[in-house]
C-alpha cells in the first residue's frame, strides 16, 4: 500500500492528499479572519460549509470518466484549490465565492469532498461538503 488518502472511511490507493499542519478540535477556540473582514469560528463554520460550484479549468479526460454521485477530493496545491479524482488526476479547480472560507478550513485541517451533481459536455458541477 502506498501513499493513499483517507476519505470518509475509505482508503483510496495511490491518491496522495497533502497533510495539513494541524487539526482544529471543537474545543480549540481557534478563530480566523476571512477576506470580508469578519471573524469566523472555524470549529463552527467548517463542518457545515457546503455549496455547489462549477469546476474551472477542467481536464476533459478526467471528467469524461466521472458520473453523478462520484466523489472528488478537495485539496489545496500550489496556491489553488483543486478537485481530484480518486485515481489522483486533477479534474479541475475551484474558484467559488466561498473560496476564502474553504481555504481557511483546509488550512485548519478540515477535509472536503466534491460530489458530482451534473456533467454536460465540458461543464462539471460539484457540491462541496465536509468529509469526516
Amino acid at each position: 500500500m502506498g501513499g493513499g488518502g483517507f476519505l470518509g472511511g475509505e482508503l483510496f490507493e495511490g491518491l496522495s492528499v497533502q497533510n495539513r499542519k494541524h487539526d482544529v478540535g471543537l474545543d480549540s477556540g481557534v478563530n480566523t479572519t476571512i477576506n470580508d473582514g469578519h471573524t469566523d469560528d472555524l470549529h463552527v463554520s467548517c463542518p457545515i460549509l457546503t455549496f455547489s460550484t462549477p469546476l474551472n479549468s477542467v481536464d476533459p479526460s478526467v471528467i469524461s470518466g466521472l458520473k453523478i454521485g462520484d466523489k472528488l477530493v478537495v485539496d489545496a496545491r500550489n496556491g489553488s484549490i483543486l478537485a481530484i479524482a480518486m485515481d489522483g488526476r486533477v479534474a479541475g479547480s475551484i474558484t467559488a465565492v466561498q473560496l476564502a472560507q474553504l481555504s481557511a478550513c483546509l488550512d485548519a485541517g478540515y477535509r472536503y469532498v466534491g460530489v458530482v451533481e451534473h456533467i454536460t459536455g465540458g461543464t462539471c458541477m460539484i457540491r462541496i461538503m465536509h468529509s469526516s
